[in-house]
């Protein structure tokens, strides 16, 4: 049976009957969302393919998605395009053609983050969710059973990919990034997307940890095998790459000076304490005061971190008395020394933050960054988080 080509480009629609899949160009457009309507009835599969790069051998990876949906139960792929020239939305459009399926590819720019653009899909009831990424491998096929449940998250075999270390099989969820690898269910996925546009569409890079956190606190979980993912762990492999994988996240972000690993666990504290308001109505009262209690803690970081922030305070600290004694009267002091007294105001505030252990505190701390200014692509956030917080302290 023939269904309905479809090309929207913004506000132009055009259609018309083919023997073809569904396959449609979208473009966000403000205070605009992608709602998966499930056609079956029966339980369906979305998959997302991130693409941010076009290299020689990627029209050989997008052939293998091509091949996995086909033998795959997946109903709808969603192609999120970044790259420079939207060669993935070109060869997409032009090879997709698996009766019975469809296909949306969403042009976006490089420097919006994934879940910036995932916060638009919303899904039916009875469907599920899960991503491929183009820099990593996998092999076997995807399916949800005939009797799935809505609340059931269904996941497979995960390895880390290490070019040192070679290929290490993940038994639990400790690595947030897990969770978009397997079947989640729209029952938490809009919770989480509604997340992200209440954030007005801009969110933090690493905000899988929250959607991991959603899942694990009102879904089941159950091993489904047939499928093994492959993902690679290049930015992560080393504590140095670590470090500098979150700060180049948080400065993206639009964290400027103050990105950094230590931004990002405040981020992702502050936004799944926020995320409880969404699943807060399938958790009894007692289970969210004590999520309250243990992600607040989360901010004392380790003894050897104390130290070594103690230490840069204390060293900057007489470095500025000295300039202060010395450079002044040459006229040296302004520029070196207001760059120095910056990043001592970013120390004392992580210093500071280990000291939260009420909603109250946070709130309070967050006052005092938009007190400091800058951060101007923080903003709605910074409205969003004090909203938020205020809720869940009503509500606690």
């Amino acid at each position: 049976m023939g269904l309905i080509k479809v090309i929207l480009v913004q506000s132009l629609t055009i259609s018309w009957k083919e023997d073809l899949s569904v396959k449609t160009i979208y473009t966000k457009q403000k205070e605009h969302s992608l709602y998966l309507k499930n056609l079956s009835e029966t339980p369906e599969i979305v998959l997302i393919f991130p693409v941010t790069r076009n290299s020689m051998k990627s029209s050989e990876k997008w052939k293998q998605v091509l091949k996995f949906i086909e033998e795959s139960e997946i109903s709808i792929l969603v192609v999120i395009d970044k790259t420079e020239k939207g060669s993935a939305s070109s060869y997409f459009m032009n090879h997709f053609e698996i009766l019975g399926k469809q296909l949306f590819v969403l042009p976006r720019s490089i420097e919006d983050t994934l879940f910036d653009t995932l916060g638009e899909i919303i899904l039916d009831k009875n469907m599920w969710i899960l991503q491929l990424h183009d820099d990593d491998h996998w092999r076997g096929k995807v399916a949800v059973p005939e009797d799935a449940r809505e609340k059931a998250v269904y996941f497979s075999d995960f390895y880390l990919n290490s070019e040192t270390k070679g290929s290490i099989r993940i038994e639990d969820f400790s690595m947030p990034n897990r969770i978009v690898f397997s079947l989640i269910p729209s029952f938490v996925w809009n919770q989480f997307s509604r997340l992200v546009r209440d954030q007005k569409y801009h969110v933090a890079g690493s905000f899988d940890y929250v959607l991991n956190n959603m899942a694990q606190l009102v879904c089941e979980f159950e091993y489904k095998p047939g499928f093994l993912y492959y993902w690679k762990d290049d930015n992560w492999n080393t504590p140095n790459h670590a470090v500098a994988h979150l700060t180049t996240l948080t400065r993206n972000d639009g964290w400027e000076n103050w990105s950094s690993p230590e931004i990002s666990i405040y981020n992702r504290t502050i936004d799944s304490l926020a995320s409880l308001n969404y699943i807060k109505e399938c958790l009894s009262p007692l289970q969210v005061k004590l999520e309250i209690e243990t992600k607040i803690k989360g901010f004392v970081p380790s003894l050897r971190k104390r130290i070594k922030y103690n230490v840069y305070i204390l060293g900057l600290s007489v470095i500025l008395k000295f300039y202060k004694l010395v450079f002044t009267a040459v006229g040296a002091f302004g520029q070196r020394s207001f760059k120095l007294e910056k990043q001592l105001i970013f120390y004392q505030f992580i210093k500071q933050s280990w000291k939260i252990d009420s909603i109250d505190d946070l709130i309070k701390s967050i006052d005092y960054i938009e007190f400091l200014g800058g951060f101007k692509r923080l903003q709605d956030r910074f409205q969003f988080w004090k909203q938020a917080l205020s809720d869940l302290k009503g509500a606690s």
